[in-house]
């Protein structure tokens, strides 16, 4: 895990309730070119209509399931 601030992006995640079955989920990412060499393939991978809403999902029934870590 990267400790200095200055080498890392910063991710923003709001919950909004749409109804009692709906939630919206808005996520911005910001300053990945932070990240250092290689930044544009990171930004490419989760730019892609699969790369945030994958890690999303896995992470969705990881929680499901129980066995969410934010440390895995």
């Amino acid at each position: 895990m990267e400790t200095d601030a200055s080498r890392t992006s910063d991710v923003e995640v709001r919950f909004t309730s749409l109804a009692t079955d709906q939630t919206r989920v808005d996520l911005v990412h910001r300053h990945i070119e932070r990240q250092g060499e290689g930044w544009e393939q990171m930004y490419g991978a989760v730019g892609s209509p699969e790369g945030w809403a994958v890690g999303l999902g896995r992470f969705a029934r990881r929680v499901a399931t129980g066995s969410a870590d934010v440390h895995d």
